[in-house]
Order: C-alpha cells, then structure tokens, then sequence
C-alpha cells in the first residue's frame, strides 16, 4: 500500500490513476457476463463459450493492430479517451440487447476500449523519474487487486438486486449500464489530461579533452627557452 503514495506526488499522475481505478472497476462487468447471458438470453455451454472466444479474438486483433496506429496519428491523450468513449458504447448496447445477435455486436464495440489501456500507461510512466518506474508498476497492481475484489462483488450485487422479483424496478443490464457510466467518467476525466511536454533534446556536442598538464601548475612568468649542452671540441 505504501507504493500508492507515488500515485498522488503529482496532479495529473493522481488524475491518470482515478482514470484507471476506474476503468479496472468497469472490466470486472465481465463477472457477471455468463449469469448474465443465461437468465437473459437463455444460452448453453457451448453459446456461451463461443462468445469468449469472439472476445478473445476481437480483443487480441485490436491490440495488435489498431492500438499502435491509433496511438501514432492521434497521441496517447485522444487515444486514451476514444478507447474509454467505445467502451461506454459498447456497455450500453450490452445491457439494452434484446437478443443474442445484439449482445453479440456489442463485443467488437467493447473491444475497442483496449485501445486506451496501453495508452494509460505509457502517460503515466512519462510522469515519474526512472528510478520510480518500479513502485509506479507496483502501485497499479495494488490498485488493480483492489478492484479485483470490490468490482465483482459490486456487479454481482447489482445484477441479483435488479432481477430480484421482489423490487418494482426488473433491469438485467444494470451492471453494464454501470460499467458504462464508470467509463463516461473516466473518458471525461480523460479530456482534462495535459499534454506531455515535449522532452529536452540530449546534447550530441562532445566535451574537449582534459587539460593534461593542471592550469594551477603552469608557471605565470614568461619561459626560458630551452638549450641543448655545448660540445667539448
């Protein structure tokens, strides 16, 4: 716990960490994702299966493909944000599907939010000193266990308090109408992020060579010219 504190040593590092705290808490809306598609969709094994590895796939293509390209003509900042404003999207259509052909184009939508992880990241180590790369890794890692352990617990509780037959109010998509709002805020937040400054350019001159002989030794005085001994003839 005590790697958090690096996380506060600096306005927009605090601002990039709520922004992640947030959207760790978003990811873990995929806890409820099987026990969601059964009670709505009424989905077996094998649907259901089959739906995790379309994510697997759209997930894994987009990393390797768009995120690069996104981050080099956008900037991380704009990278950041349109990755955070896909996931929202894509969370809503997930809670308002009707069906499974719905449910299921909402997952390339979701998947484009992975554009914006890496790009978290790499703001943030440009906020910190090399030496502090260490307890920056550290301290996301604590943050994120922290999610880990409150985010399935909160969408869990929310999908079972919503489907309850005994509250008026029947909404099953609840938990990614939840993780949505977590990801608008953090695409928000995102938009207040400052620029990175452009980093110093490193000096290629080279230094002169040392003095061999010290200054402090030479002598101030004007020098004898120096004579070879005279032949005995």
């Amino acid at each position: 716990m005590g790697s958090l504190v690096l996380l506060r040593s600096h306005p927009e590092l605090w601002r990039l960490a709520v922004i992640q705290f947030l959207a760790y808490t978003a990811h873990n809306v995929f806890s409820v994702w099987v026990l969601y598609a059964i009670y709505r969709y009424a989905w077996g094994e094998r649907t259901t299966g089959f739906s995790l590895m379309v994510v697997g796939i759209c997930t894994g293509a987009i990393s390797a493909l768009l995120t690069g390209r996104m981050v080099k003509r956008f900037g991380e900042k704009a990278t950041l944000y349109i990755g955070q404003f896909f996931g929202a999207i894509g969370m809503f259509v997930a809670g308002i599907a009707r069906n499974s052909v719905e449910f299921f184009a909402s997952i390339p939508i979701i998947s484009l939010w992975n554009i914006s992880m890496p790009a978290a990241q790499s703001m943030m180590t440009h906020r910190v000193s090399e030496r502090e790369q260490g307890e920056l890794q550290g301290a996301l890692q604590s943050m994120r266990s922290i999610t880990f352990i409150i985010g399935p617990w909160l969408f869990l509780r929310v999908f079972s308090w919503f489907i309850d037959p005994k509250h008026a109010l029947h909404l099953p998509g609840a938990p990614y109408y939840l993780a949505a709002a977590l990801l608008f805020a953090a695409m928000l937040m995102s938009t207040r992020i400052k620029q990175d400054a452009p980093a110093a350019p490193r000096s290629t001159s080279i230094p002169p060579p040392p003095d061999v002989v010290p200054r402090e030794s030479m002598p101030s005085g004007p020098i004898a010219p120096i004579t070879g001994p005279e032949e005995n003839i």
